[in-house]
């Protein structure tokens, strides 16, 4: 693969501390940001915590919507 610009100079350690500083600054403020909200939303608003419920089997999931198919055919 060629380089795109091959008189180009090796960035200098000051370059990169700032690339890594912003780099980090990029990352870290939407994950603050949202994690803030969630826990706003809990602390605040009252919200109950998403608990993922346990996994059904496909037999399971079968039943159950044969069971509602049922229920409306009556209503």
């Amino acid at each position: 693969m060629a380089k795109l610009n091959p008189k180009a100079q090796k960035p200098t350690p000051y370059v990169r501390r700032l690339r890594l500083s912003w780099t980090l600054i990029i990352v870290s403020i939407p994950v603050f940001v949202s994690s803030s909200y969630v826990l706003y939303k809990r602390v605040f608003l009252d919200h109950k915590k998403i608990v993922p419920t346990k996994k059904r089997s496909t037999q399971e999931l079968i039943k159950e919507l044969e069971s509602k198919e049922k229920e409306s055919k009556y209503v």
